[in-house]
């Protein structure tokens, strides 16, 4: 099965928990991380796929990103 983890953070106390998560989870299932560009990698497993996109940090830049049209499909595109 694959499971997807989307991130807004990209750094401090949410990407630690965020990595311990998918680090535990990546060892039963197939893993991929969306995440802003500029993700803390080290925290990650190697074997995790992390696709970082041009997401921003907070929901108003979220928002205005995803609605367009581009980003969305590029995301479904990387992860299928």
């Amino acid at each position: 099965m694959k499971v997807l983890f989307l991130t807004l953070n990209t750094h401090g106390g949410m990407n630690h928990y965020i990595s311990q998560l998918v680090n535990a989870i990546s060892k039963k299932e197939d893993v991929v991380v969306i995440a802003p560009v500029g993700l803390e990698r080290d925290n990650f497993r190697k074997d995790i796929r992390i696709i970082e996109l041009e997401l921003g940090t907070v929901i108003r830049k979220v928002i205005l990103n995803t609605i367009i049209f581009t980003r969305p499909i590029k995301i479904f595109k990387n992860y299928l």
